[in-house]
């Protein structure tokens, strides 16, 4: 039951931190885009960086989650 407890609040917490991150991405892209018009270079270099943001977090998620059920 600690253990399972310990895989939902490490979850959650990534979920948040991922979703922070996320939200944060996106404003600067919104924001760029606005303030400097992007190019479609820019603009490509910018969501291949989010996507690579995006499987780290995962990466992460899923290690943590692995990690905890074989500490069990």
């Amino acid at each position: 039951a600690q253990a399972e407890s310990l895989i939902k609040t490490a979850i959650l917490l990534t979920t948040r931190e991922w979703t922070m991150s996320l939200t944060k991405a996106v404003t600067l892209i919104l924001t760029q885009a606005n303030t400097l018009c992007l190019t479609k270079a820019l603009a490509i270099l910018l969501t291949i960086e989010l996507t690579l943001s995006l499987n780290n977090a995962f990466t992460l998620l899923l290690t943590q989650a692995i990690t905890l059920l074989l500490t069990q």
